[in-house]
């Protein structure tokens, strides 16, 4: 059968993504979620599928990829590149060619029936963690091969770390202008809430879906290991740490600025006001004396 509605699961890399696949997928009403738009992966997906094209993978993945209730679901990652390959892939769908059709818009013409989840997790400087010990190792998943992962990891890099926070942060900021522009409400569903009572969080997932799911269906045990580790903990905690001196620092800093001598404008030379006084006090001062000379 053909898909009649679509969730597209909209979300960031290392926010257990995985995991909620895996237990839509488990229910048996909810399709069976994947990356199935990921540029790298296409060739072996499309042989998969046995098709020669996107147009062919495409159509396959409706009408095979659906369960009997006609869901079909898909996962799409946030970073803008990516969500631009998307875009770009679904415009070679017969009637959907051209570059000025809105992306909700492009979306909605493609996938039938489409509804919108986002997925995010709220400790990101973990996820940030997750995300550049993934990128340092190339292991993303607990089933990879054992030893791909140094034996000895690298110190914390919290240069690189906050440019992966900063990335996530950014990545979650174009999802929330993407469902602005098309007027929706994701169904959300946090990572830390998944984890603790996965039952709870597939079942109000599916509810705001309006999917039914069978009274019985319990979620499995986790497939996978989590990766976090020791050394995740260590590389939190250093993390931590030095924010708290860079606070600490700037505290100094700031109080060093307002116990700085004040200098009376009206009475001082010149030259002790350009030794003494910030340029940007220097101007605010004169700004103030003549406001007062109009008097």
């Amino acid at each position: 059968m053909r898909a009649t509605r679509s969730v597209l699961i909209c979300t960031t890399p290392r926010s257990g993504s995985t995991l909620l696949c895996r237990y839509l997928a488990a229910t048996g009403r909810a399709g069976a979620p994947q990356e199935y738009l990921l540029e790298a992966a296409l060739p072996v997906l499309y042989e998969r599928q046995g098709a020669v094209d996107f147009p062919a993978y495409f159509e396959a993945l409706l009408t095979r990829e659906v369960t009997p209730n006609g869901v079909f679901a898909a996962k799409l990652m946030g970073a803008p590149d990516a969500f631009a390959g998307y875009l770009a892939r679904l415009r070679e769908l017969p009637g959907l060619a051209g570059p000025e059709r809105p992306a909700h818009e492009l979306l909605a013409a493609a996938f039938p029936g489409v509804r919108y989840v986002w997925l995010t997790r709220r400790d990101r400087v973990r996820q940030a963690i997750s995300l550049q010990r993934a990128q340092g190792s190339g292991v993303w998943q607990s089933t990879q091969a054992a030893g791909a992962r140094p034996e000895e990891p690298a110190p914390l890099d919290l240069g690189a770390l906050d440019d992966r926070l900063g990335d996530l942060v950014a990545w979650d900021a174009h999802w929330e202008d993407f469902f602005a522009a098309a007027g929706v409400r994701p169904a959300t569903i946090v990572y830390e809430d998944l984890v603790r009572d996965p039952g709870a969080g597939v079942r109000e997932l599916l509810a705001a879906l309006e999917i039914e799911l069978p009274a019985d269906w319990k979620p499995g045990p986790p497939e996978r290991a989590r990766l976090a580790d020791d050394t995740s903990e260590r590389w939190l905690a250093d993390y931590r740490r030095d924010a708290k001196r860079a606070r600490a620092g700037a505290r100094r800093r700031s109080a060093a600025v307002e116990t700085r001598e004040y200098v009376r404008l009206d009475a001082a030379p010149a030259s002790e006001l350009a030794a003494r006084v910030p340029l940007g006090r220097l101007l605010k001062a004169l700004v103030v004396k003549l406001g007062r000379g109009r008097r």
